[in-house]
């Protein structure tokens, strides 16, 4: 081979890959965990308040340790602001029970509805011969008139089994004829039996009977 072309420089593709320098590494690190996905979220405005007490605190904590052996005003303060920061803590925790309780009370108002609008939604619901769902509102008409006899308490997420126990406590009488229909709503709606125009017939029959029953 002649040494000129021995000589000769090789091609691009034979050059070895650059290699970046430590400030475009850098540059790239700092490109990178400026993405959303990289940023811590917002703290509230609880844990900001949680931090700023907590650091108040830590600092007259300080002053009164490190200034010397302290003396009886500087300890009432501490106790003062120590009993200041939990009455403010308990007053925000009694403020969110408040809150829960007042949301939790609205979405059971929310899910209330008067019997008759149960029953008119159970006629659609047959009219189409859709069996299962007017089976289900013909149960919840039940419950919402035995709700206003004061038999039981309608509150939203309450099992049939426990309003089977309240009738069975409040008005014994009627316990059997309000098993009965319980059992029919169960095994149309969770069991998943055919129903037809023979059990909406006997449940409202066992309805009316536990009504009758509740009256006397």
């Amino acid at each position: 081979m002649p040494a000129a072309d021995a000589a000769a420089p090789a091609g691009p593709e034979a050059l070895p890959p650059a290699t970046p320098s430590a400030q475009e590494i850098r540059d790239a690190a700092r490109e990178i965990l400026a993405r959303p996905e990289f940023q811590e979220p917002p703290k509230s405005l609880y844990q900001q308040l949680q931090e700023e007490v907590a650091e108040w605190l830590g600092e007259l904590v300080g002053t009164l340790v490190g200034g010397g052996p302290p003396g009886f005003v500087a300890w009432l303060v501490l106790v003062a602001a120590l009993g200041a920061a939990g009455y403010l803590v308990l007053r925000g925790l009694q403020s969110d029970r408040r809150r829960r309780g007042r949301s939790s009370e609205e979405s059971v108002v929310e899910r209330r509805r008067p019997p008759a609008d149960w029953e008119a939604e159970a006629a659609a619901f047959e009219a189409r011969g859709e069996w299962r769902p007017a089976l289900r509102c013909r149960y919840r008409a039940l419950i919402a008139r035995l709700a206003r006899k004061g038999v039981v308490d309608e509150v939203a997420g309450r099992t049939a089994g426990e309003y089977r126990a309240a009738v069975t406590e409040i008005a014994p009488a009627a316990a059997p004829d309000f098993s009965g229909a319980t059992d029919l709503f169960e095994r149309a709606w969770y069991g998943n039996a055919a129903t037809g125009a023979d059990e909406s017939t006997a449940f409202r029959d066992l309805a009316d009977r536990v009504l009758e029953r509740v009256e006397r």
